[in-house]
């Protein structure tokens, strides 16, 4: 492929935001206030307020603490002084079960928060285990986590190449989409990439595997961060990009992949390879 394009600056190089004055202490305990009922036993703030760089936009992020997992409440979504406050239910329980499963416990380690409310100790006893959290109990997991997916990825190979096939670009886009989520999440769990938030996910993966490798050229053009000066579509362009993403995650994970996941990842790309010529790729 041609070499890219950048449509955007470089991540050193990022638009400063308006400064956002954090919510006053009163604000933050009227809400603790509202939120705490004969179940919680503890509430933090955590997302773009607790790291100290929300926008204009950015919603407060609550996470509530109930002892019983049975009764926790759906995720609600609501207006306060023009704020969008984002209040989900947890468990304590729940949380460190999350931090067993390498797949969760990525999004987990490196987020900051703030303690609104404690009840009993345990959020704050939580937030000391989270902040001690060591990786590599879970590296061999995680492997295991990252080769299975890898071997189920082929499936959205595949996919896509039927698609190019009956030209349903709706069909090519969806699919193109979902291996970029999967590859993306696939080498985060492999590399045990502790994740600071949703806004740098993509960018901490791919300073992790390298700038200048194959497997960010590919990544950013299937994100659509770079473009490539070509007289097909766009929807294309991405999708085989994609599945050029998925031959260079072979590589990266080959050496703690098992060698039946392999088997299946590599016939994919044979597949890919043969379908070439007829799919005009």
């Amino acid at each position: 492929m041609t070499p890219p394009t950048s449509n955007n600056h470089n991540e050193t190089d990022q638009q400063t935001v308006d400064s956002v004055v954090m919510p006053s202490d009163e604000f933050l305990q009227a809400l603790v206030t509202e939120f705490d009922n004969g179940d919680t036993i503890g509430i933090i703030l955590d997302g773009s307020y607790a790291r100290g760089n929300a926008t204009p936009y950015s919603d407060i992020d609550l996470t509530r603490f109930y002892k019983d997992e049975a009764s926790l409440l759906p995720h609600q979504l609501l207006y306060k002084n023009g704020l969008l406050i984002s209040v989900n239910t947890r468990s304590v329980a729940g949380i460190r079960a999350d931090l067993t499963r390498p797949e969760k416990a990525i999004f987990l380690a490196a987020t900051r928060r703030r303690i609104l409310l404690d009840k009993d100790g345990s959020v704050t006893e939580l937030a000391q285990e989270i902040a001690t959290f060591h990786w590599e109990p879970l590296r061999q997991k995680a492997f295991e986590y990252a080769s299975f997916q890898m071997m189920l990825a082929a499936k959205l190979v595949h996919k896509i190449l039927s698609e190019i096939l009956r030209r349903n670009d709706m069909a090519i886009a969806y699919t193109t989409t979902n291996l970029l989520s999967s590859l993306t999440e696939i080498v985060t769990v492999q590399g045990g990439i502790p994740i600071i938030s949703e806004s740098v996910y993509y960018q901490q993966v791919e300073a992790a595997v390298g700038m200048n490798t194959a497997w960010t050229h590919y990544h950013r053009l299937v994100a659509g961060v770079d473009t490539l000066p070509a007289n097909v579509s766009f929807i294309t362009i991405r999708a085989v990009a994609a599945l050029h993403l998925y031959q260079e995650t072979i590589s990266l994970l080959k050496p703690t992949m098992q060698p039946k996941h392999i088997a299946v990842a590599e016939q994919a790309m044979r597949v890919f390879q043969e379908a070439g010529p007829r799919l005009r790729l």
